[in-house]
């Protein structure tokens, strides 16, 4: 079967390195100008099941209004008039329903898993590098007063089935000597060994490499405008430079994904939730930590990735947009060297920012829709990384006709109504 898989982050590679493994010939359609350009080019960096609970967490319409007005809050939502975003937030919250919330963390838990398998096959089968740790994830307390709520996460995070261990200060800093020049500020820890790290667009375009060794035509600058149907078919992508005949089609075009849709008539509540990081070239630095760490107070992750470490943070809803509020990127910078004030004041920095498609539940939108040959690999938001390739797979699968090793409903467009 000829199927056209359109965008080649990390979602529409694996689904069509999988797809090309399961013997179809396979086209991907990329807009800019190599793989892995946009979300997948350079985000935490980390792969963290322990972080499968969705963002809206019960309570969390308590803290809307701080939303709108608080620059410094954990998710920031822009006053431009834009009805969509509102809509979309009214669902985010609608969805922090307890039971509803519990059972899309367990869903993304299970999927989290699954990806790491087929991640570390790939890996196995294509000795591919991406400058991987497999360290755990570190959590910083800064705070005596928020050693109650870390607590209390760390629990919640072991009754999802994810090891999560409540560390002092002490043992903070003895896990993590790198720490030790703010040691005197740190009054805990929460490491989470499942958790592991490496460079997401290295492995990309590693995997993609391997794609196009098994049969994958990448077309690149190639920009998609829509879908055409006929007889209730996709029968082509259009494209500036022509229609592109298929017999299947698999949108993985993130937080394009939405807009692309629409002209096949589908509604697909994503949403760009915009975030940025910065990277600085360290070698022969001696505080580079051995293992990401994240930081309870400032929101922000930092990621060693060999010579280089990667801090990110943000989430700004403001639509799709190229860059971003110079304000972010300086608070983002700010906050890496409160936590490693020993970073080398002349470091080469590297600033990014992209945007997440988040859907208003938390879970990403896999498989098939209403048009019997079009099929779906977006939605996957701040977890690209840690889903992609199990996502790609429950979407290869759906292609195949066979069932997913993980409850594929749970991820069906069709949970929208």
């Amino acid at each position: 079967m000829r199927v056209t898989v359109i965008g080649a982050g990390i979602a529409g590679v694996a689904t069509a390195y999988l797809l090309a493994r399961d013997g179809h010939d396979v086209t991907v359609l990329e807009r800019r100008d190599a793989v892995a350009l946009e979300t997948s080019r350079a985000n935490a960096g980390i792969l963290t099941p322990s972080q499968s609970p969705p963002w809206n967490e019960p309570g969390i319409a308590r803290q809307a209004l701080r939303f709108l007005l608080e620059t410094d809050a954990k998710l920031v939502v822009t006053l431009r008039a834009e009805p969509w975003k509102f809509l979309w937030l009214a669902r985010f919250l609608r969805n922090s329903a307890p039971a509803r919330h519990a059972a899309h963390a367990r869903a993304i838990l299970a999927l989290a898993r699954a990806s790491r398998v087929v991640m570390d096959e790939m890996v196995h089968r294509h000795a591919i590098t991406f400058d991987r740790t497999s360290a755990g994830v570190l959590t910083l307390v800064r705070d005596v007063r928020d050693l109650p709520a870390a607590d209390a996460s760390a629990r919640a995070i072991r009754d999802l089935g994810t090891a999560a261990t409540m560390l002092d200060g002490p043992a903070t800093l003895a896990l993590e000597p790198s720490l030790a020049p703010i040691g005197r500020d740190i009054v805990g820890g929460i490491l989470t060994a499942e958790d592991h790290s490496g460079d997401i667009h290295a492995f990309t375009t590693a995997l993609a490499a391997a794609a196009a060794e098994a049969g994958v035509a990448f077309r690149f600058r190639v920009g998609v405008q829509g879908l055409r149907l006929s007889a209730g078919r996709v029968v082509a992508v259009e494209t500036a430079s022509g229609p592109i005949a298929g017999d299947a089609v698999v949108l993985a075009a993130g937080s394009v994904s939405r807009a692309l849709g629409r002209t096949a008539s589908l509604d697909l509540p994503i949403y760009p939730v915009q975030g940025c990081s910065l990277t600085y070239s360290v070698p022969g630095w001696r505080d580079l930590p051995t293992r990401p760490v994240r930081d309870r107070l400032m929101k922000v992750a930092i990621t060693p990735l060999g010579e280089r470490i990667r801090v990110s943070g943000m989430a700004v809803l403001d639509g799709v947009r190229d860059g971003i509020d110079p304000r972010f990127v300086d608070r983002t910078r700010r906050a890496l060297r409160a936590i490693f004030p020993t970073l080398p004041e002349h470091a080469a920095e590297t600033v990014w920012s992209g945007c997440r498609p988040m859907t208003p539940d938390g879970p990403p939108i896999l498989g098939p829709t209403r048009i019997p040959n079009l099929f779906l690999n977006t939605g996957l938001g701040a977890l690209g990384w840690t889903l992609g390739c199990g996502a790609a797979q429950v979407v290869a699968d759906l292609v195949a006709g066979r069932p997913p090793q993980v409850d594929a409903a749970a991820f069906a467009l069709a949970r929208y109504g």
